[in-house]
C-alpha cells in the first residue's frame, strides 16, 4: 500500500509538472470516453433495459408470420391465442393485449389518449402492481363487467393533478363510463405510449374468430426453457392449426422474440450498434494518440528511467509507475468524459421531437445512472491500459550504458520505438478512414431517404391534423361520412385554402395499414394471400397531395356510400398484378370475407413512398372514405401561404361541427415527415460528429509524430544541410514520410471500410448503399490531412540552421 501511495503521489507530480501534456491528453480522452458514455446510455435504455420488468430476459412476444411472403410480424387472432394458451408448455403464462385510441372526457377538456385493452393476467405476467388501487380481476375480463380502467402515472399527474381520490372516480372513454380502479407506477408504461388500460373482454363469438389478427401476445418463459425450445413448440402448434383450419391458417406460422428486441423495432438495434461501433473507434483513435504522446514523453524521460534502473529499480517497478500515471490520466479523462457525456445527452434529447419520444420504449431511462457510471469507470481503466501499457513496456528497458554516457544530450528514439510510433499512426489513419466512410455512407443514405420520402407528392403548403371520432356519437358509417363531408366543405371555404381532403394515413410517413385483397377471377390459394397497403381517402385527395393520376380518374364527391364501389390503384400495383392488361374496369375486394364488396378500379395513381426501409415501392390500393368510412382520419389542408397560420381558423370550423372532438398531431405535412425521420437524422448527425472527431484526432496524431520526428532529427537535418542538401530536399523528406504513413494506413483501412460498407448496406438496405465517391473522397481527405500534418513540421525543418544544430549537439 505504501508503494502504491508513493506511485500515486509521484505520478500526480509528474502530470502536474507537464500541464500541457496532461491537458491535451485529458481533453482527447474525455472526448472518447464522453461519446462512449452517452451512446452506452442510449444502448442501455433502448436495447438492454427498455422496460423495468423483473427477469426481463425471460419475457417474449409471440407473433404470427407468413414465411412465404417474407413477413415476420403479424398479430394473432383470438382463436389461435386461445389454442396457444391451452396447448403450450413452454411458458409460465401468456397475456394478450390490443392497442387502440379513445377520447377521454370527464374531469377536464376532451383528450385523445392511447388505450390498451389487456387480459386480466397482463399486469401479473409483467410484474406490475398498482401504485394506487389495484389491477384487473379475472372476472372483469367478462363482457358487461369490463367497465373499469387503470391509468398511467403520467396521465394521473398531468390530467388529474396527482389526486389520490382518483381511485373510484368515473371517467368517460368514447362516451362510455369507466371506473378508475388503479394508477400504475411511473416505470410501468407498456406498451408505449399507453395512458389507459381497460379489460380485453371478448364474447364467445370473438373467441372463435380466426380472421381478425389484432391481438399482440406477451409471455414469460419457464425457468430452464430456452428461446429455441419455445420457438420449436409454437412452430409445431402453428403446423397443427394449419392442418385443422386450412382456410385461415395455411401458410402461417408463429415466432417468438425477446420482448426487449421488439421494443423499438427491428432496426433499432442496428442503428444503436453502429453508433456504439463508431464511438468505440473514436476512443481507440484517442488512445492511439495518447499512446504516441506517452512514447514521446518517455523518450524525453529516458535519462530519468536509466538513473532509476541504475539505482536498483526493477522493470516491474518502472512499468507499475508508468501504468499508475496512465491510470491517473485515465481517471481524469473519465471524470471529464462524464461532463462531456451530459452535453451529448442533451444534444440527443433535443434532436427528437416530443411526439416521437412518446413511442420510444426506455426513453425515460436515458440518463446517467449507476450502470452507466460503472461502464464509464471500466472504460476509463481499459483506456488507461490500452494507451499506457505499450509505452510502459518500451520505457522499462532503458539502455543504461548509452543513455547515461550521453549525459545531457537528447535521448533520441530507438529504432523499435520509432517503428512503434509509426505503426500507431498507421492504425490511427486506418481506423479514421473506416469511421469516416461509415459516417459518410450514413449521411448520404439519410439524404437519399429524405428525398425518397418526398417523392411522388408535394407536402409543401399543407397543414395536417388528426381526428378520431368516438363511436358513442358516430356509431354508423353515414354519420362518419357526413362529418368528413361537412368538415371538408367548411375548411375548403376558408380564405387562403386551395383544397382540402382527408386520409387514413399521411403519405411520406411510416403509418400505413397492410391488408389482404382479392382480384375478381383470380382467387389466391390458402397461404398465398395477396397483401398490400390500403388507404382510405376523401374527395380531392390526389389534387391536394399532388399525387398524379396517370390513367383514369380520381375520386369525386359523387362516390358516396350508395354509389357503385370504386377504387384507385398505384402504378406499382398495376405493374405487379396487371402487367399485360388495362386494370381499369377490373374489380378487387379488400379482406378475405365473402361478404366484402367488390370495388371497380377507375384510376391509376403515381407511386409514393410507404415505409422508409421498404426495399422496393409497395403497391397501394386507394378506397373512398365516403364508401368505407373510418373514424380515424387526417385532414390535409393545402393553403396558399404558411400552413400553420391557418390552425386557429381550422380549429374553429371543426369545433363548430363538434366542440367535444379533440384535434391532435397538428403540424405541417413537411414537419410530419421530418419528425418521422428524426431518429435516422439523429443517427446520421452523430455518425458525422464522430467522423469529424476521428478526422481531427488523426490529423493531430500525424502532426504530433512528424513534429516530434523533426525535433529528434534536428542534428541529422543540420548535418544534411551542412553537406549540401537543399531546404526543399528536407521538405520532401519530411512530407514524404508523412504521406508514406498515411498511405500504409489507407491501404489497410480501405478493405476494412469496404467490408463495413457492405455490412451496413445489408443491414440497412434502402438507407445505406456502397458509394465509390465516398471512399475516394475520404481517402483524398485523409491524404490531404496527412499532407498538412507533415507540411508544418517540414517548414520548420527547412529553417534549421546547421551551425546552431551542430553547436547544440
Amino acid at each position: 500500500m505504501n508503494t502504491l501511495l508513493h506511485d500515486l503521489r509521484y505520478g500526480a507530480r509528474m502530470l502536474f509538472k507537464n500541464p500541457g501534456f496532461t491537458l491535451v491528453a485529458m481533453l482527447t480522452l474525455s472526448l472518447g470516453i464522453g461519446a462512449n458514455t452517452a451512446i452506452f446510455s442510449l444502448t442501455n435504455a433502448l436495447v438492454l433495459r427498455p422496460f423495468d420488468f423483473p427477469d426481463l430476459d425471460r419475457l417474449v412476444t409471440v407473433s404470427g408470420t407468413m414465411p412465404q411472403q417474407g413477413s415476420e410480424r403479424y398479430g394473432m387472432n383470438p382463436a389461435d391465442y386461445a389454442d396457444l394458451r391451452r396447448q403450450q408448455t413452454a411458458f409460465v403464462d401468456l397475456a394478450a393485449y390490443q392497442q387502440s385510441n379513445a377520447t377521454l372526457t370527464g374531469m377536464g377538456e376532451p383528450e385523445r389518449v392511447q388505450n390498451v385493452k389487456v387480459a386480466a393476467g397482463f399486469f401479473r405476467l409483467l410484474g406490475g402492481e398498482a401504485a394506487l388501487g389495484r389491477v384487473f380481476l379475472p372476472e372483469e375480463e367478462q363482457p358487461g363487467r369490463d367497465q373499469v380502467a387503470a391509468i398511467s402515472y403520467g396521465l394521473w399527474q398531468q390530467r388529474f393533478g396527482a389526486d389520490p381520490k382518483i381511485v373510484g372516480a368515473t371517467v368517460s372513454l368514447d362516451g362510455k363510463a369507466y371506473t378508475v380502479i388503479g394508477v400504475m407506477p411511473a416505470n410501468f408504461n407498456f406498451p408505449k405510449p399507453v395512458e389507459v388500460w381497460t379489460p380485453l373482454a371478448l364474447d364467445n363469438e370473438a373467441w372463435n374468430e380466426r380472421q381478425d389478427r389484432s391481438l399482440s401476445v406477451v409471455a414469460r418463459l419457464k425457468t430452464g426453457v430456452e428461446l429455441g425450445q419455445a420457438n420449436a413448440e409454437v412452430g409445431i402448434l402453428a403446423q397443427r392449426l394449419a392442418t385443422q383450419y386450412p382456410q385461415t391458417n395455411t401458410g402461417r406460422g408463429l415466432t417468438i422474440k425477446l420482448l426487449r428486441q421488439r421494443a423499438n423495432g427491428e432496426y433499432n438495434d442496428v442503428f444503436v450498434g453502429l453508433l456504439m461501433a463508431a464511438v468505440g473507434f473514436v476512443l481507440l483513435i484517442a488512445c492511439v494518440n495518447i499512446a504516441n504522446m506517452q512514447l514521446a514523453r518517455a523518450s524525453a524521460r529516458g535519462r530519468e528511467f536509466a538513473v532509476r534502473a541504475a539505482l536498483g529499480a526493477g522493470r516491474l517497478a518502472l512499468v507499475r509507475q508508468l501504468l499508475t500515471e496512465s491510470l491517473l490520466l485515465g481517471l481524469l479523462g473519465g471524470v471529464c468524459g462524464l461532463l462531456v457525456s451530459f452535453w451529448f445527452l442533451d444534444f440527443i434529447r433535443g434532436s427528437l421531437p416530443p411526439e416521437a419520444v412518446r413511442y420510444i420504449a426506455g426513453w425515460e431511462h436515458f440518463r446517467i445512472n449507476e450502470r452507466v457510471m460503472i461502464f464509464t469507470f471500466l472504460i476509463a481503466l481499459a483506456s488507461s491500459v490500452i494507451f499506457g501499457l505499450v509505452p510502459a513496456l518500451q520505457s522499462s528497458r532503458p539502455n543504461l550504458n548509452e543513455t547515461l554516457k550521453e549525459g545531457g544530450r537528447s535521448d533520441g528514439a530507438g529504432v523499435g520505438r520509432q517503428r512503434l510510433r509509426k505503426a500507431l499512426i498507421v492504425a490511427e489513419v486506418a481506423l479514421s478512414l473506416v469511421l469516416l466512410v461509415g459516417a459518410g455512407l450514413m449521411v448520404k443514405g439519410f439524404g437519399r431517404l429524405t428525398e425518397k420520402q418526398h417523392q411522388g407528392f408535394d407536402p409543401s403548403h399543407a397543414l395536417t391534423l388528426r381526428t378520431i371520432l368516438p363511436p358513442s356519437r358516430y356509431a354508423e358509417g353515414r354519420q362518419i361520412a357526413a362529418f368528413h363531408r361537412l368538415a371538408q366543405e367548411r375548411l375548403a371555404a376558408l380564405p387562403g385554402v386551395e383544397s382540402v381532403t382527408s386520409a387514413r394515413f399521411l403519405p411520406g410517413t411510416d403509418n400505413w395499414n397492410s391488408t389482404e385483397f382479392q382480384i375478381e377471377g383470380r382467387p389466391a390459394s390458402p397461404g398465398q394471400e395477396r397483401v398490400l397497403t390500403s388507404q382510405q381517402v376523401g374527395p380531392d385527395y390526389f389534387r391536394t397531395t399532388r399525387i398524379p393520376i396517370v390513367k383514369g380518374r380520381a375520386f369525386s364527391v359523387a362516390d358516396e356510400e350508395d354509389a357503385p364501389r370504386v377504387a384507385v390503384i398505384s402504378e406499382a400495383l398495376a405493374r405487379r398484378y396487371f402487367p399485360n392488361e388495362d386494370p381499369l374496369g377490373r374489380r378487387v375486394k379488400v379482406g378475405a370475407a365473402e361478404s366484402a364488396p367488390w370495388h371497380t378500379i377507375v384510376g391509376v395513381a403515381g407511386d409514393v413512398s410507404r415505409f422508409m426501409f421498404d426495399r422496393e415501392t409497395q403497391p397501394i390500393l386507394y378506397l373512398p372514405n365516403q364508401q368505407i368510412p373510418d373514424r380515424g382520419a387526417y385532414f390535409v389542408v393545402r393553403t396558399s401561404g404558411e400552413p400553420m397560420s391557418a390552425v386557429s381558423a381550422v380549429r374553429a370550423q371543426i369545433a363548430a361541427l363538434d366542440d367535444k372532438l379533440p384535434l391532435f398531431e397538428i403540424k405541417s405535412h413537411e414537419q410530419a415527415i421530418a419528425d418521422d425521420l428524426a431518429g435516422l437524422r439523429l443517427a446520421a448527425a452523430l455518425m458525422a460528429m464522430f467522423g469529424a472527431m476521428a478526422l481531427v484526432l488523426s490529423g493531430v496524431g500525424v502532426y504530433g509524430v512528424m513534429a516530434y520526428a523533426v525535433s529528434q532529427r534536428t542534428r541529422e537535418i543540420g548535418v544534411r544541410l551542412a553537406l549540401g542538401a537543399r531546404p526543399h530536399d528536407v521538405f520532401r523528406l519530411i512530407v514524404g514520410q508523412s504521406l508514406k504513413l498515411a498511405a500504409f494506413g489507407l491501404a489497410i483501412g480501405l478493405p476494412v471500410a469496404l467490408a463495413l460498407g457492405r455490412l451496413m448496406a445489408g443491414a440497412l438496405f434502402g438507407v445505406v448503399a456502397l458509394d465509390p465517391l465516398t471512399f475516394v473522397g475520404f481517402t483524398l481527405l485523409l491524404t490531404g490531412v496527412a499532407l498538412l500534418a507533415g507540411y508544418l513540421p517540414a517548414r520548420r525543418a527547412m529553417k534549421v540552421d546547421p551551425m546552431v544544430a551542430l553547436r547544440c549537439e
